[in-house]
């Protein structure tokens, strides 16, 4: 992946993913979990980023994700720790500060009758009519089947 930065350079990113498990697919409540180790390189500065998915287990504890930031050289510069759907705070190891650099949004109101959809999620569909002349015929969000079911 070709990332762009603020300051106008590039950065070219490639990574592995963690395994994946949907749990209590015919009774209890339907999750899907991420587990295992990932890693982040990037190609442009050499640093890698070694990331461990916590598996939720017995505990219940869900999406718990920690993860070390290093150097082409080696050196462990950055730990990065949270629960991935609420929020993730990376610590700079030489000097202890920390920064959230992430936080999920409140979900909107009902979202459980909108398959807990984000407001984001959400916003992917949504159909105005100046969007409609705008794109092509063969866009999705003009499927019939799916317009008649999210208009009743």
């Amino acid at each position: 992946m070709r990332l762009k930065l603020a300051n106008g350079h590039y950065e070219d990113y490639s990574w592995s993913i963690p395994k994946t498990a949907a749990h209590n697919l015919l009774i209890g409540k339907m999750y899907i979990e991420m587990f295992g180790k990932s890693q982040l390189f990037s190609h442009t500065s050499g640093a890698i980023c070694d990331i461990e998915w916590k598996e939720r287990g017995w505990s219940g504890k869900p999406d718990r994700v920690s993860g070390i930031v290093k150097s082409a050289s080696g050196e462990q510069r950055y730990a990065i720790d949270g629960v991935f759907s609420e929020s993730l705070v990376i610590r700079d190891i030489a000097s202890g500060d920390e920064e959230v650099i992430f936080e999920m949004r409140p979900k909107p109101k009902s979202s459980e009758m909108m398959f807990n959809f984000s407001h984001f999620a959400l916003q992917l569909d949504y159909l105005t009519p100046e969007l409609g002349q705008r794109l092509p015929p063969t866009d999705s969000r003009f499927r019939p089947d799916q317009r008649s079911m999210e208009n009743g």
